[in-house]
């Protein structure tokens, strides 16, 4: 508010001071400098129609120097069905006038906000680059849009390969019902990093920016923000525009793409619409060479085919992303081996690790040369070794598997027994000595010794056994002397 010529000046917030039923409210216009209320306004619901009654605060004064007031009531006002809505302001002066005036505002109804949109991609082989379009228009009566956010599940932007300056793509527009057209160049016009980038719409035929689009990778997948340049109004008579990202979105590999698109309008609605692109993987064919070595009995398996004989074989197959693969199998099929060894052992026989102490038939089943099974028989014999005591008694020495031996004791001699295994004998030897004598007699005619009668001076031997049953030989040196006769 201004009073005084324009010399005073107010600025005041309308504030609720009282809900006096569903259809009426008093509002107090208070003065933001001093909190002071400056006056009051009465609304209400008139059934139908509304109703604004102001009382203005008495100034001592009947005349103006030049006074005036914008009051603004913030989104309270209910907009009736279309038509034309009628305004009268009624107004009474401090000396008896009154002034009527009358206003009319047309409401026109909105087209629901239901913007059609496409999102295509130029190609949909994985793993290549492509162009992304993007389509949307509106119909008459739709409320203008103010920004738009479209975003994918997968993919990328090239945006390190961006250079400021670059032209990545083109854009046509229409509005104003299809009697205004532009066609624009999509210019990067700054690179913030690896995942951002900033594109302006620049018209072709005056060199203006139109819009920017911010392009973002957002790993995964990929977002454009658009904002749209305001016009002064809420609505649209019709628009439409395709932009193309040309040659710079990533497509991923095989599967589906899940676009989306939010886009917002002047008057708060929200329109969100999801695209699926299938992308699919171009099929070279592959060619691949396998080499098996397995043992007899054994087989693989190359797709559907089983295998068991030794040889080359081709088969085609159809890969993880449809294509066709030719693999060319060379196959070798080794055999097992099989052995079998007689042994004839003493005591025990270690065989593999293992050792064996009785007789039998054994089996071993390890691996060959060329890793296949190895099986080895054992057919054993188990021998033992002999022992045996001698006990001798022996005169002077006694031989002994060629040893003679002269003293007493005990011996032992190791050979080898009739099956080849050692044979332990032991020898107890007594050794016993023969003994001599030596007697000398004189004896008148004769002698008897050891029973033999002798009657003539000599030597005699006589040899017998002694007490340990050796050889005892006796010596008798014998004199004998005759009697005489004398007459």
């Amino acid at each position: 508010m201004t009073a005084g010529g324009g010399f005073i000046n107010y600025s005041t917030a309308l504030v609720v001071s009282s809900v006096v039923s569903l259809n009426q409210a008093v509002v107090e216009s208070i003065d933001l400098s001093t909190g002071l209320s400056l006056g009051s306004f009465t609304i209400n619901n008139t059934t139908p129609g509304i109703s604004i009654y102001e009382v203005v605060p008495p100034d001592n004064n009947t005349t103006t120097n030049g006074n005036s007031q914008t009051v603004t009531f913030s989104n309270v006002f209910q907009n009736p069905s279309q038509g034309p809505v009628l305004f009268t302001s009624t107004i009474n002066s401090e000396l008896g006038d009154t002034d009527v005036q009358t206003f009319t505002e047309t409401l026109t109804c909105i087209t629901p906000f239901s913007p059609t949109v496409s999102v295509s991609l130029s190609n949909t082989y994985c793993d290549s680059l492509s162009d992304l379009t993007v389509s949307v228009s509106q119909d008459p009566g739709e409320a203008d849009m103010s920004d738009g956010l479209f975003t994918s599940n997968v993919g990328s932007f090239a945006i390190s390969s961006m250079i400021v300056g670059d032209t990545i793509g083109s854009a046509s527009m229409t509005a104003g019902g299809g009697f205004i057209n532009y066609n624009t160049a999509l210019v990067v016009s700054s690179v913030v990093s690896v995942n951002q980038a900033v594109i302006e719409s620049i018209d072709l035929s005056t060199g203006l920016s139109l819009g920017s689009f911010t392009l973002n990778n957002t790993t995964p997948g990929i977002s454009i923000y658009e904002v749209v340049p305001p016009d002064n109004n809420t609505t649209t008579n019709g628009n439409s525009q395709t932009v193309t990202f040309s040659n710079i979105f990533q497509n991923p590999s095989q599967g589906p793409v899940l676009f989306t698109s939010t886009i917002n309008s002047e008057l708060g609605d929200t329109d969100v619409q999801t695209f699926t692109e299938t992308l699919t993987c171009l099929c070279p064919t592959v060619f691949s060479n396998l080499t098996f070595s397995i043992c007899f009995g054994d087989s693989i398996t190359v797709g559907s085919s089983i295998y068991t004989v030794s040889g080359t074989y081709i088969d085609t197959l159809v890969n993880s992303i449809g294509c066709d693969s030719i693999v060319t199998t060379v196959l070798t099929i080794n055999n097992t081996s099989t052995s079998s060894s007689t042994v004839t052992a003493c005591d025990s026989y270690t065989w593999n690790g293992v050792t064996y102490t009785t007789s039998g038939t054994y089996t071993w089943v390890g691996t060959n040369s060329v890793g296949c099974d190895s099986t080895a028989t054992l057919v054993l014999t188990i021998n033992t070794p002999t022992t045996s005591t001698t006990t001798i008694s022996s005169c002077n020495d006694y031989t002994w598997n060629g040893v003679t031996y002269t003293t007493s004791g005990t011996y032992t001699w190791v050979g080898t027994n009739s099956v080849g295994c050692d044979s332990t004998a032991t020898l107890v030897l007594t050794i016993n000595n023969t003994s001599t004598s030596s007697s000398t007699v004189t004896a008148c005619d004769s002698y008897t010794w050891n029973g033999v009668t002798y009657t003539s001076s000599g030597t005699y031997t006589w040899v017998g056994t002694n007490s340990v049953g050796c050889d005892s030989t006796a010596t008798l040196v014998l004199t004998i002397n005759n009697t005489s006769v004398s007459s």
